[in-house]
């Protein structure tokens, strides 16, 4: 029986090479940089699920057309005001909008806030 491939040994994943994934290493605390990087190699070692562990969990990946998948690009431009209706009336201690990538407001109720709470990205808060 053929023993189950690991991300490392399959290539293309997701068009993600190992560089894209960890951009950034050099502009992140030491601390979160080091982090990533054994997040990273453990992902790299964990073998690929496979119909036996669980067969209703998992999808076939082998069927996906991954050469075709590509990171979409940043948002440029006006947020589309459907958008922002999903969010309006909301009760929440904070709310995230995101367009495609992009995070493109940040809201956080004012009396969450005045205890503290920060809402942002993560690259934001480590040097913060």
């Amino acid at each position: 029986m053929a023993e189950a491939a690991t991300a490392r040994e399959t290539k293309g994943l997701m068009n993600i090479e190992r560089e894209e994934a960890l951009a950034g290493l050099e502009t992140q605390p030491d601390w979160l940089a080091a982090l990533r990087t054994s997040a990273w190699h453990a992902f790299e070692s964990l073998p690929l699920p496979t119909r036996k562990l669980e067969e209703w969990r998992y999808t076939d990946v082998g069927q996906l057309k991954l050469d075709d998948v590509s990171l979409s690009p940043p948002f440029a431009g006006d947020v589309p005001p459907q958008a922002r209706e999903l969010l309006a009336d909301k009760e929440a201690a904070a709310t995230v909008l995101l367009v495609g990538p992009s995070v493109v407001a940040v809201q956080v109720d004012p009396a969450v806030a005045d205890r503290g709470v920060k809402v942002m990205e993560l690259a934001r808060a480590a040097v913060e």
